[in-house]
């Protein structure tokens, strides 16, 4: 944008000479051939498919009033989130892509396109931490869920995660993406973190890498935690009268529209195991797409700290295939709770049925 040029060029008391010499180099410098690239060939699939499979998935959720629950509200946020990536990163970086990283689209679809890297991607991760949270908490304390969660809570959760996003992550945006951004005729789009570059580390660590150790940690602590109380349950019920009914509280599983309603003795008992099973399995599922895909790209901060033989040759190779691992992930979220909510399943068949 030419308000974020001038004020960096301001400070620097070169405007006009800036000016001049980018247009010269643009007169002289013709638009290069387009090169396809292994890059250019998955953002083209990711933001294509990224918009259908994220977009029919929302659409699924907001025709159909029994999918409003408040898991699944988490969940739309998230497809929302995906849609905008789709369309605000991997399909405006495309170009760039196929033109050896030079940037052609100009300043203002610059500012969107790092906007989407900072912002979006920031709540797409904090995002698979509270659905892990949601997921946890239902297998762990199926009770407590049934009773305090509620769409107040998780609309204040999601309200909660914005606001600690404008106050943490956002100025990021403003310093290295457009008050300090350098030219994009010369170095491209990218951040210019070499103005706070232990708050870029600091970043790195609280929105990016937490989420994502806060998902394994969730995982772990519910594997454990199942298997402490399947031994419990074991032991005690060796104790329990050959007639003892059990009695499970009304519950119902996010997505499959499955009631549990005054279930007792075996049935009953099967079908909350089965419910806890299901969550069990997505939570897996989830943890190990986000550690694949998510955790390579955030851990480049702390590698490219290290000073190692030949650093920065692997590093770039070790950048370029985290890049591609993080984009995989906007695939693979819609998939996931299409293959895990049943519901949710059937309402797309309905979608294109009627298409």
């Amino acid at each position: 944008m030419a308000l974020n040029v001038s004020r960096v060029d301001v400070t620097k008391n070169s405007t006009l000479i800036r000016l001049n010499l980018n247009n010269a180099s643009t007169a002289e410098s013709p638009i290069p051939s387009v090169e396809w690239s292994l890059f250019a060939v998955v953002y083209v699939t990711v933001a294509i498919l990224g918009f259908l499979l994220n977009g029919t998935t929302l659409l699924a959720f907001l025709t159909d009033r029994t999918l409003h629950t408040p898991f699944n509200f988490t969940v739309m946020h998230l497809m929302a989130l995906n849609v905008v990536s789709a369309l605000l990163q991997y399909a405006i970086s495309v170009p760039g892509n196929l033109y050896h990283g030079q940037w052609l689209l100009g300043e203002l679809w610059c500012d969107l396109y790092l906007f989407g890297q900072n912002m979006v991607n920031a709540a797409i991760v904090s995002t698979h931490g509270l659905i892990a949270v949601n997921r946890a908490w239902a297998i762990l304390n199926p009770i407590s869920y049934r009773d305090r969660n509620s769409r107040r809570l998780t609309m204040s959760m999601l309200l909660g995660l914005w606001v600690f996003l404008l106050l943490v992550n956002f100025p990021h945006y403003v310093i290295t993406g457009l008050v300090y951004r350098l030219p994009t005729a010369t170095s491209g789009c990218k951040f210019n973190n070499q103005p706070v570059s232990v708050y870029a580390v600091f970043l790195s660590v609280v929105v990016y890498t937490i989420p994502i150790l806060l998902v394994l940690a969730l995982f772990l602590a519910v594997t454990f935690g199942q298997t402490f109380r399947c031994c419990r349950e074991k032991n005690t019920s060796a104790r329990l009268p050959a007639n003892n009914q059990v009695a499970s509280s009304a519950a119902t599983e996010e997505g499959t529209n499955t009631q549990i309603t005054k279930a007792s003795g075996a049935n009953g008992t099967k079908v909350l195991l089965k419910a806890k099973s299901r969550k069990y399995l997505f939570l897996s599922l989830l943890t190990a797409s986000v550690v694949i895909c998510y955790l390579p790209r955030t851990m480049f901060a702390f590698l490219s700290m290290v000073t190692l033989p030949n650093a920065g040759a692997w590093l770039a190779v070790y950048l370029r295939v985290a890049n591609l691992l993080y984009a995989c992930e906007v695939l693979i979220d819609p998939l996931l709770f299409v293959m895990t909510l049943d519901k949710l399943r059937r309402r797309i068949g309905q979608l294109f049925r009627r298409g």
